[in-house]
């Protein structure tokens, strides 16, 4: 709506929330520049907080507590292989986000053409 009409169509209090979580997300990041990274929120968290959806939300939940737990009592060595999860965090969920992303996209594609 916004593309085609412009954001003149969209209702004040829109445009009003916008303003106020960008005021925020300015506020918290300084903030968390200024002590040096101590504050315990972050920004992109809270605004991820307002769009992703619970299952999504448990499902890095879950994702990051098992990375803490394999993290949990480890000797930081070189050339370790505990660490090499551990270190390489990561790019592993990277890569199962990735995945789970091409996969959906082939389920489409599988939906629409073959079946």
């Amino acid at each position: 709506k916004v593309l085609t009409e412009g954001l003149d169509k969209l209702p004040s209090s829109v445009v009003t929330a916008v303003i106020v979580a960008s005021v925020a997300a300015l506020i918290l990041e300084v903030l968390r520049i200024v002590t040096k990274n101590r504050l315990p929120l972050s920004p992109v968290a809270l605004g991820l907080a307002f769009v992703i959806d619970f299952k999504s939300a448990s499902c890095m939940f879950l994702g990051s507590f098992l990375f803490w737990l394999l993290g949990v009592g480890r000797i930081k060595e070189e050339n370790s292989h505990g660490n090499l999860w551990v270190e390489n965090h990561e790019p592993i969920c990277a890569g199962v986000i990735a995945g789970a992303s091409l996969m959906g996209i082939l389920d489409i594609l599988v939906g629409v053409f073959l079946l």
